[in-house]
């Protein structure tokens, strides 16, 4: 069992949902985080409510995902503070709503669509790119945990390049395998819908979407944190992702692939 305690967490998308619970749950035992994300004011907030009740044990760093120098920089910051950088979490995301294939749509856009692909797939790239670059370097030992989504291995047609990132992110995790011989883990949790801030700002975007998610079943964030700890304290977890589902939980998602 990886100890998170003593360690150093850095996590983009930190000031809500998801990345905001899982700073919480790492700080509870022990583990230092620096939080990266867009929003100031909530990110701020937020590592002064970590500190109040644990000194010294959070910091935050605007960070766009979009810009690879604010990766960096995230990252570097906690090497800087800290003395060390342990587990790279690439939480930040955005839903892809609107009709993709209606030209009147402002998600048909390439601008649009491109954004989504920026902050979904290509910060995860990065930063699992610069993590692994980092520790590789210095010969340590560290963890990667990328967020895919359930709509990688079931369909989600009224978004679909939403579901191709994640997708793509589940796939590059699973490829990231040979890293683990390096004493390198990335590994990724796949959560079904679940009631967090990026679900409910899809709704208000898109209230077509209300009647086709409204009446799902959503999973607890509680439950998707759980599956986040398990990516990271589990060392038997190596490019592995993790669903979370309504009827299931917490399970390893095996991808069936061909025999060549």
């Amino acid at each position: 069992m990886y100890d998170v305690q003593g360690k150093v967490a850095v996590i983009t998308g930190a000031a809500s949902g998801f990345g905001k619970l899982l700073a919480q749950r790492l700080v509870a035992k022990g583990c230092r985080v620096v939080l990266g994300d867009i929003n100031d004011k909530a990110g701020e907030a937020l590592a002064q409510a970590i500190n109040h009740e644990h000194p010294h044990h959070a910091m935050f760093q605007h960070c766009d995902v979009t810009q690879p120098s604010d990766i960096r920089l995230l990252f570097d910051q906690a090497v800087t503070a800290y003395g060390q950088a342990d587990v790279m979490v690439n939480n930040a995301g955005i839903p892809g709503v609107g009709d993709f294939f209606d030209a009147r749509s402002p998600a048909a856009t390439m601008d649009a669509w491109n954004r989504v692909v920026d902050i979904n797939l290509r910060a995860v790239l990065y930063g699992t790119q610069y993590a692994v670059h980092h520790w590789m370097e210095r010969k340590r030992s560290g963890v990667v945990v990328n967020v895919s989504s359930a709509s990688a291995f079931v369909l989600l047609p009224f978004s679909p390049v939403y579901a191709a990132t994640k997708a793509a992110v589940q796939h590059f995790t699973s490829n990231c395998l040979p890293l683990s011989k390096k004493d390198i883990r990335v590994n990724a949790v796949a959560p079904f819908f679940s009631k967090t801030a990026l679900v409910t700002n899809a709704l208000e975007q898109d209230p077509a979407l209300v009647p086709l998610v409204g009446s799902l079943p959503m999973v607890a964030p509680d439950l998707v944190v759980d599956a986040f700890m398990r990516c990271i304290e589990d060392e038997k977890l190596r490019g592995k992702t993790l669903s979370v589902l309504p009827r299931d939980g917490v399970q390893i998602y095996r991808p069936v692939y061909p025999k060549l």
